[in-house]
């Protein structure tokens, strides 16, 4: 039992580094999109509300887990 805790951990841990990954990429193409005029910049601040969110947690979460911290 214990070993697929830690598994979890580790889990939950690359799945958070991934989507902490989409929400930079995500957070990076809003900008020149709206710059550039391809996408409206209303649309652009209703994507970039919940990403904006969401980021601090995910970077909190992130140090938890380098610093075995994550249970």
């Amino acid at each position: 039992m214990e070993g697929c805790s830690q598994n979890e951990d580790k889990e939950l841990a690359h799945f958070v580094n991934i989507s902490f990954g989409s929400q930079a990429e995500t957070k990076y193409l809003l900008h020149p999109a709206s710059s550039m005029k391809h996408q409206d910049e209303s649309i652009s601040a209703d994507i970039e509300r919940p990403v904006r969110s969401f980021w601090p947690k995910t970077l909190e979460f992130l140090s938890a887990s380098k610093q075995g911290r994550t249970a």
